[in-house]
């Protein structure tokens, strides 16, 4: 079975990434309906001083750490 991963680089993203998950995760939706796969959403944190890591992880995406 096929697999898609989606990798966003964020630095200091709290106010977009939020939206920005929102949307792909309907875009995903949509394309499940006809393509069922598993898909996972990284988005790799470059050291931001804000929430963008605790807003992506609320929304479900692995976050990793990139200092």
């Amino acid at each position: 079975m096929k697999s898609l991963s989606v990798i966003i680089p964020a630095l200091n993203e709290e106010r977009y990434i939020g939206d920005t998950l929102r949307r792909l995760a309907e875009a995903v939706r949509h394309l499940q309906s006809s393509h069922p796969c598993p898909v996972q959403v990284i988005v790799v944190d470059n050291a931001s001083e804000d929430q963008t890591a605790m807003v992506a992880r609320g929304l479900g995406a692995i976050v990793l750490p990139e200092p």
